[in-house]
């Protein structure tokens, strides 16, 4: 029964945002960054999984290394409308191979304006390790860093 719901709204979410454009996100255009609610926060390495939208994310800090698959899909409503559209995606799962354990998080936003709007930059973070931290993901689509 689960797997049946799972499979039908996943096939209905891809037919309704069948008409949104998804450009491939480069390694340049994101950043992440592992930020403990009562610490220094990580900066972290990531590279994508063959050619999917997920990447695996590194995080090392002096007391501690993390690793995580992020699920990554940002997509933008077709120019030609009098709005823009925004679907992002972020789905986390952070690795603990001490435990042989995995832990899920993820947002799915859409955000809608009612206007023609360029993004120029995205940032959202993901609630990690029962609330205590998060990983921040931030894109920036022209690949200029900060």
């Amino acid at each position: 029964m689960k797997w049946s719901a799972l499979i039908f709204m996943t096939l209905a979410f891809v037919l309704f945002f069948s008409q949104f454009s998804q450009a491939r996100i480069q390694k340049e255009q994101i950043r992440f960054r592992y930020a403990p609610f009562e610490s220094k926060s990580i900066e972290c390495q990531h590279e994508r999984i063959r050619d999917l939208p997920d990447w695996n994310v590194f995080c090392k800090g002096p007391h501690q290394s993390l690793d995580f698959k992020v699920h990554l899909v940002l997509r933008k409503h077709p120019r030609q409308a009098k709005f823009t559209a925004f679907e992002l995606l972020y789905w986390v799962t952070r690795v603990d191979r001490e435990n042989n354990k995995n832990h899920y998080s993820g947002t799915s936003l859409m955000l809608t304006l009612d206007r023609l709007a360029n993004e120029k930059e995205i940032r959202i973070g993901q609630a990690m390790n029962n609330h205590t931290a998060e990983l921040e993901m931030v894109f920036y689509p022209q690949a200029s860093r900060k």
